[in-house]
This record gives structure tokens, C-alpha cells and sequence, in this order.
């Protein structure tokens, strides 16, 4: 091994890199004889029949450009392990292996992925319902699709759904969430529309400095097609008692509703679902969804709907077949190149206008095709049109047995799937006492470390004998070192927290007990007690005179029995001595 090898091994984890980004998402189908291609097999649980669907055919072919992904990952692999019999430094081994192991986590989790607050959620889904139903009297079903956040993807939206349609008579038929950061690209593109129109709107010498004044902006000038406002806020009043755990909720992506219960799937479409009767979530019969609070009326009365064009008629320019999608773009001169691509990895469509581009993205569908074509696409079809040629009775004849073409395993059932068992260790009292120093040498420097940084270094430090302090397994991403500094952060907030309490509590107590204590001079009437206590003088009061005295300073002399001035003088001499003058004397 050596540079040559290196740079063989680059190229080849490049060309597999192309091979994701662009042609494997032309490759996936529904169903497919190689493992890595077939959605059905890549997205069916292997552990529960209910989220299953049986392929009716056998998946023993191999793609070349889906091999040479495992092929390169697994030379990687047996080259680090060889690499012990080479004199190679054990500590140079441990790095590498680390750093190939989260690799090759992430190359894969990104090849799965490219195949595959409730409370106020349900009140805003309740005020869509309820203004459409405005707008649309004969409106009787509705279907949602939302984004994949935990305020959506939880119970109590997805049953508290329900309830909410019920206000309105109108039935919810399916929800569907989208993929983990794959549904923003819609939003994304009406919300730059939203930022144009408030831009223009403060060119115009406006102010946005509220909520009101950001309603006012996106309505003026005839507002943004297909963009309603409402100034609301959330009900503070009345909550719903609604608590739904339903087992694996993270995994389920879509919901069908029925009479009394709900069918999931993990995948669209793969296996029959596991259906789930209401009465097993222990559900209320009657569940009062909160309304939002508008704050200044109905804002935008009328409705507000993008207009959608007919399809065009089939064209017989080619050029004007491949550039027309669900909108109608002018005919002109057949030669002209069209100007705007879709952004779609493995889209062909091309446009003339941006209009037709925009769209295109927002409502019409991708044509995919394949970028560079594989040998063994090009001998099927090559073969294919063979067959077209002429045909011939002979006899078709289907494998049975898997072709040991490569020495790695075969991809398992479901392996496309969302993993719902995260390994989870606990820190051991090295990589804490190690992350500790760390993180109080930032504090005390002013300096702080970066938490990349710090998972790097965690890979060459050393103890004081010289030795390593951490293997391979012990190594930690910078996510996890951010984590932990954010938990230090935090307990390092609340104690110094509790020290300005205490604090305050302290000067508090002072106060009051400034407050209640005596204060020079100690008066009663127009005499000063102090003066009295320090000339011995009390003795020319009367006794009823010095017992008005005792009483308004709530001396006790309920004990004394005789008519004597002794006895009081020496309560009230007693009581003088805690004066803050005597500590002067």
C-alpha cells in the first residue's frame, strides 16, 4: 500500500460518490432483483409482518456501481487491519480506525436516507380546517402533510387530528409526514417570496417592527398568491388533556384514518400497516381542541388560492414536449435553448421561463433519467432491443441460486429503515475528568475550546507515564463533546445562580433584621430612654409610668407580683443594653 493505492482508493470513493448524488436515485424503484435498488425490500421491517411486503421475486443481481461502494469500504477496512503487521505505531491504528468507522456510519446512513408543540400545532390545524371550510362549503375530507419536527410527529397530533375535523364536519383521511429535512424546499421558496414582498414593502418608507406591521406587509400590494394571514396567538386558557403514547411514533411515517382506529406504515405503501383501534391509547370521547386568539379579526376574508393552468396538449416539437410540464410556455422558435434547469438531482426538465421552472417545482413532477449509463444498463438494454427484433421460442430460465459475483454479504431486509435502537454508553470517569479540565481551562483562560478540537485531541493525549489515554472505543464525536459542555454550562449557570440567591437572601435578612432590632436613641413620649439608663434617673418614675413603658416596648411583667420600682428598672436597663449605643460606651 502505498500513494498509488491511495490514490486509487480516492478515485473510487469519488466515483461512488457521484453514483449517490445523481444516478442512484434513478436506479431506486418499486421493485427491483438487486437489493440495494428495490424500495419495497430496502423499506420492509424484517421483525414485524405488519410492515412488511413480500417481494414476488428474488434479489440476486448486483449493480456494479452500487458494489464498488462496499468493495472500496471493505479494502479500506482490511487495509487498516493489515496494517498491524507493518510496524505501524498502535496509536496511529486506533485514530484510523475511529475515523474509518464514523465514516463509514455516515456514508451509509446518507444511502438509507436518500431511499427513503402539539398543543398549539393542533389549534393552528383546528383554524386551517375551520377557513377552509369557510372558503369551501362543500368541503367533507382533508389530507395533511406535514413536516417531520417532534411537535408534529407525536400522538397527540396525530390522534388529536380527530377531534379537531369533528368541530367542522369534516373527515380526515391520511397524513403523511415528510422525510427528516425534506420537506422544507416548498416552504423554503414561498418564504423568499414572503421576504421579497415585505422588501419592496419597506422600500416603500414602512416600518416592520411587530406582528401587525408584518401581516400589513405581506397583504399589501395585492399580497402573495396562495399565502393567507392571520394575527393570532395561542390560547393560554384552555389546554387540551390530551397524552398519547404511541409505541415506535418516531418510525411511523404515514397514517390512514378509519372508523374508530388508524393504519400506519413505517414506508408508504410497504406491507398491509399495523392497525391501532382508539380504545388501545385510552383517548377521551370528547376532546375540546383550543382556538387561536386572533387579535385583530378576519384580516383576509376572501379566498386566496394559486390558480392552476390545464395541461397543455401534447406538442409535436420535442424540444417543446421536454420543456412543457403542467404549465403552457409560448411557442417560438424551435432552436432556442432553454435557459433554466430543474435543481432536482437526476430532473431532465429544462424551461425558457423562470415562471415555468417555479412552477414546475411546486406542483409538477420530476422526469429522472439516468446521467451516466452502467455497463449493465447498456447490455440490458442492448439486449432488449435485441429481443425486439425477432422472437423466438426459447424458453426463459430463472435463477435459483445467488452467483458469488462478490465475496460481501448481501444487504438485509429493512436496511434502509430508520434505526429505532440508538446505542447509548455512558461516559466513563476518564473522558469526563479529561472534557472537566478542559472545559475549566477555557473558562479560566477565556479561551474556550472548540469542541472539534477537543474530540481530535482526545485521539493523541497521553497520561503522565506517556502512554495513550484512550482507545479507539473511547473516542468521542464533537457532538457528543458539545453536548457535555452544554450540560457543564448549565450547572455552572444554576450554581452561580444559587450563590446570587443566597446572597440576596443574606441582605434581605439584614435588612429586616435592621428593621426589627433597636436603633439609637430609644424614645417613649418626649424621654430618652438611653439618656435615662445612663444617668440612672428611671427611678423618679411612678411604677404605673414605668409599666406603660414596659408595655410599649413589649417588655414581659406579667411574672411580677410586688409594687416596686426595682423590678421593672432592671427589665427596662436589661432591654437598653441591646441599643446599638451601648456597644460605644
Amino acid at each position: 500500500m502505498g500513494m498509488t493505492w491511495a490514490r486509487e482508493q480516492k478515485e473510487r470513493l469519488k466515483s461512488a460518490k457521484r453514483h449517490l448524488k445523481v444516478d442512484f436515485k434513478v436506479h431506486v424503484s418499486k421493485q427491483s432483483n438487486i437489493p440495494d435498488h428495490c424500495r419495497a425490500y430496502a423499506l420492509s421491517d424484517p421483525k414485524d409482518k405488519d410492515y412488511q411486503m413480500t417481494c414476488p421475486h428474488d434479489h440476486l443481481e448486483n449493480c456494479d456501481r452500487c458494489e464498488l461502494l462496499a468493495s472500496v469500504l471493505a479494502d479500506i477496512h482490511d487495509a487498516l487491519e493489515k496494517m498491524s503487521n507493518r510496524n505501524v505505531s498502535r496509536d496511529v491504528i486506533e485514530e484510523l480506525t475511529f475515523i474509518e468507522g464514523q465514516a463509514m456510519q455516515n456514508i451509509l446512513a446518507w444511502k438509507a436516507h436518500l431511499l427513503r408543540h402539539s398543543c398549539a400545532v393542533l389549534s393552528i390545524m383546528k383554524a386551517v380546517i375551520g377557513k377552509l371550510k369557510s372558503l369551501l362549503p362543500q368541503l367533507k375530507s382533508v389530507f395533511y402533510r406535514q413536516d417531520n419536527a417532534g411537535c408534529y410527529h407525536c400522538g397527540a397530533t396525530i390522534v388529536g387530528a380527530i377531534f379537531e375535523s369533528r368541530c367542522y364536519g369534516v373527515s380526515v383521511k391520511r397524513l403523511d409526514f415528510s422525510d427528516p429535512q425534506g420537506g422544507k424546499g416548498p416552504s423554503d421558496r414561498k418564504a423568499a417570496s414572503l421576504k421579497s414582498h415585505m422588501r419592496v414593502y419597506l422600500n416603500q418608507e414602512s416600518n416592520i417592527e411587530t406582528s401587525r406591521e408584518m401581516g400589513d406587509a405581506i397583504q399589501s400590494s395585492g399580497g402573495v398568491p396562495g399565502v393567507d394571514v392571520t394575527l393570532c396567538s395561542s390560547s393560554q386558557n384552555q389546554k387540551p388533556s390530551l397524552n398519547v403514547n404511541i409505541a415506535g411514533v418516531s418510525l411511523i411515517s404515514n397514517i390512514e384514518y378509519n372508523d374508530g382506529g388508524l393504519r400506519v406504515w413505517k414506508a408508504c405503501g410497504i406491507g398491509p400497516g399495523k392497525c391501532i383501534r382508539l380504545s388501545e391509547l385510552n383517548t377521551p370521547q370528547v376532546l375540546q381542541v383550543p382556538d387561536l386568539v386572533k387579535c385583530d379579526g378576519e384580516r383576509m376574508p376572501y379566498a386566496h388560492f394559486i390558480k392552476v393552468k390545464s395541461r397543455p396538449q401534447p406538442r409535436a416539437a420535442a424540444n417543446s414536449q421536454r420543456c412543457s410540464d403542467t404549465e403552457e410556455e409560448p411557442v417560438g422558435d424551435t432552436s432556442t435553448v432553454p435557459l433554466f434547469s430543474c435543481p432536482e438531482e437526476g430532473c431532465v426538465k429544462t424551461y425558457q421561463r423562470f415562471s415555468s421552472l417555479q412552477h414546475h417545482l411546486d406542483l409538477g413532477k420530476h422526469e429522472r433519467a439516468l446521467e451516466n449509463e452502467t455497463f449493465l444498463d447498456r447490455a440490458v438494454l442492448a439486449y432488449a432491443d435485441r429481443l425486439q427484433e425477432q422472437f423466438c421460442g426459447i424458453p426463459q430460465i430463472q435463477a435459483r441460486k445467488r452467483l458469488n459475483l462478490t465475496s460481501h454479504p448481501c444487504l438485509p431486509m429493512g436496511w434502509a429503515l430508520k434505526s429505532g435502537h440508538v446505542r447509548r454508553t455512558r461516559f466513563t470517569e476518564k473522558q469526563k475528568d479529561y472534557l472537566t479540565s478542559k472545559f475549566r481551562i477555557g473558562e479560566t483562560t477565556g479561551q474556550k475550546a472548540d469542541t472539534a478540537s477537543v474530540a481530535r485531541s482526545m485521539m493523541t493525549a497521553r497520561d503522565s507515564n506517556g502512554n495513550r489515554l484512550f482507545t479507539s472505543s473511547e473516542f468521542l464525536t464533537g457532538q457528543k463533546v458539545s453536548s457535555f459542555f452544554s450540560r457543564l454550562a448549565s450547572k455552572r449557570t444554576l450554581k452561580n445562580q444559587n450563590v446570587e440567591d443566597e446572597e440576596a437572601f443574606s441582605e434581605l435578612r439584614s435588612e429586616i433584621l435592621q428593621e426589627v432590632s433597636l436603633s439609637h436613641p430609644i424614645c417613649y413620649d418626649s424621654y430618652y430612654i438611653c439618656e435615662l439608663i445612663a444617668d440612672s434617673k428611671l427611678s423618679k418614675f411612678a411604677i404605673q409610668m414605668l409599666q406603660n413603658i414596659c408595655e410599649h416596648f413589649d417588655i414581659p411583667t406579667t411574672d411580677i407580683k410586688v409594687k416596686r420600682k426595682a423590678p421593672y428598672i432592671e427589665r427596662l436597663i436589661t432591654f437598653g443594653k441591646k441599643c446599638t449605643c451601648q456597644g460605644k460606651l
